[in-house]
């Protein structure tokens, strides 16, 4: 990026320039920032305007600000300087204009549970025909979005995009700056339901992707879901080509044969072509995933020996049903990335088919979030599900553990439950003392909780914090 396109794109105006090119875009003044733009952005507890002579001081190229003090003439002759009305907004302006530069075709795709899983399955299908970029992790927010559409290079074929929201109008905003050609809702669960106070508000917030499709742009559709499927009925007339996945009527449909820890053996239908594959990942919940994925290829012109053999590649990333080894010999099966009724209730529901006879048990869980109202109930019904799951002993960190137990004890079971309201080292290493190598732990929890210092403490050996 060169400094016209860097004051174009950002609508600023320029200060100094000193640099004229640019590789790279940082918001975080402890990362190497030698060469780079660092763009101050201001949040609830930080603000990079602190950190605009340190960051000089470390060889930045350019800075981008919107707040201008005295003190910062002097910085002038050492760095380009740009100076715009708001970061966040420049951020976005500038990511959208970097999009419309590259001119080509993005995918994206929301959902209640398991969007980030379906970006990174769609990622590695479409990479077995095409240079491809995605997200990393979750950054796919207001400013998450955008600093991956600034990693787009001429070499990209295409990209593929998670769009997160928590509040009704952040998909159309996200939409606005990525411009999407080829969308899909994966699901529509009980996730941030605090802030829409029923399902109905959520996927009216989830659909916003359908209609902030470019226009003549593609979509897939899952018609297993009630709310996706109503989306289908009303939305297919409005784009060139709808795909459907999720039933034995869709267009894609892939049927489980058998479940097991290392795996899934599905047998795959797209369109007409019909073949039998393993795919090395954990959950009942991932063919519906596995099939979402397969119809945002399809629409991007995958060829379909190209998807069937890439499905065999697919992995989940971190924290999302993660196989840990422990020096003790025993596994944990690590959720601690996301977790609400719904993902819940799949954990639950695919323990079955990994406690075998003679095998330990143990659960650690701590607090789903953005319940709201909706908490108590959750939880006591949580409650009553671990109490019928397979696991023997199980522990529970946050705020609702009394509802927790509630339903617990509603249910008449031999099975151990302790409960805490916040997190303790000593409930880690008491876990630890109760592991040996016929033990299976099974960690699951919202990112909040941050149950990877469970973990950690477990002595894991194939296991990095995020």
């Amino acid at each position: 990026m060169n400094v016209n396109e860097l004051v174009r794109g950002t609508q600023g105006r320029l200060r100094s320039q000193i640099g004229t090119n640019f590789s790279e875009i940082v918001t975080d003044s402890r990362k190497d920032v030698n060469g780079k733009i660092f763009l101050a952005l201001k949040g609830d507890t930080h603000d990079g305007h602190q950190f605009l002579r340190q960051v000089i001081d470390n060889g930045a190229s350019a800075v981008i600000s919107h707040e201008w003090k005295p003190e910062y003439v002097e910085l002038l002759t050492r760095t380009t300087w740009v100076q715009v009305d708001d970061t966040l907004k420049a951020l976005q302006n500038l990511a959208q204009y970097w999009r419309q530069q590259w001119g080509k075709k993005i995918l994206s795709v929301t959902g209640s549970n398991g969007k980030t899983t379906v970006k990174d399955f769609t990622a590695t299908l479409l990479s077995g025909q095409y240079k491809v970029l995605k997200n990393e992790g979750s950054f796919n927010n207001h400013w998450g979005l955008p600093l991956t559409l600034l990693k787009l290079k001429p070499e990209h074929d295409l990209a593929i995009i998670e769009m997160g929201m928590n509040h009704s109008g952040e998909i159309t905003e996200l939409c606005r700056i990525a411009e999407p050609n080829i969308v899909a809702v994966d699901n529509v669960g009980r996730a941030h339901i605090e802030n829409f106070g029923n399902v109905e508000g959520i996927a009216k917030a989830k659909e916003e992707i359908y209609h902030g499709a470019q226009k003549e742009s593609l979509a897939a559709f899952n018609l297993s879901d009630i709310k996706t499927s109503e989306m289908y009925e009303r939305l297919q007339k409005n784009f060139s080509r709808a795909v459907t996945f999720g039933t034995p009527a869709a267009d894609i449909y892939f049927q489980l044969l058998d479940a097991e820890a290392g795996g899934l053996r599905i047998h795959c239908r797209i369109l007409n072509y019909e073949q039998t594959v393993f795919v090395p990942v954990f959950g009942e919940q991932n063919v519906i995933n596995l099939m979402a994925a397969a119809a945002l290829a399809l629409l991007a012109e995958t060829k379909v020996d190209v998807i069937f053999s890439q499905l065999e590649k697919c992995q989940t990333g971190w924290g999302r049903n993660q196989w840990v080894d422990l020096a003790s010999g025993g596994k944990v099966l690590f959720d601690g990335y996301n977790a609400n009724p719904d993902s819940f209730a799949a954990l639950l529901k695919n323990l079955p088919t990994i406690v075998k006879p003679g095998l330990k048990t143990i659960g650690v869980f701590s607090e789903m979030r953005e319940l709201g109202a909706q908490a108590e109930k959750e939880h006591f019904e949580l409650g009553k599900s671990i109490a019928h799951s397979p696991l023997q002993d199980c522990f529970f960190i946050g705020d609702s553990a009394a509802h927790l137990k509630a339903g617990f004890d509603s249910i008449k079971s031999s099975k151990n439950l302790e409960i805490l309201n916040t997190y303790e080292d000593s409930l880690a290493l008491k876990i630890k003392s109760m592991i040996d190598s016929k033990t299976l732990v099974v960690i699951k929890g919202s990112r909040g909780g941050a149950l990877e210092r469970v973990l950690l403490q477990l002595d894991p050996k194939n296991f990095t914090t995020k």
